[in-house]
């Protein structure tokens, strides 16, 4: 379980999923036949990573 507020998890994933739409793009990889299992792939990398620092960098403040 993470200590951030559910608000904020939101809105890592909503900007990262974002961001790997645009990382998609400059790959090429954004429009396929089917499911673009790259970019989605990319979208989820970068949420886990997003919400692990921001969980990180959240508990690290709300200890002192």
């Amino acid at each position: 379980m993470q200590n951030i507020p559910i608000w904020l998890t939101l809105l890592i994933g909503v900007v990262t999923a974002i961001l790997g739409t645009l990382v998609a793009g400059v790959l090429g990889v954004d429009d396929t036949c089917g499911i673009d299992w790259t970019e989605l792939n990319l979208q989820v990398t970068f949420a886990a990573i997003g919400v692990a620092i921001a969980a990180g960098a959240y508990g690290r403040r709300r200890v002192r």
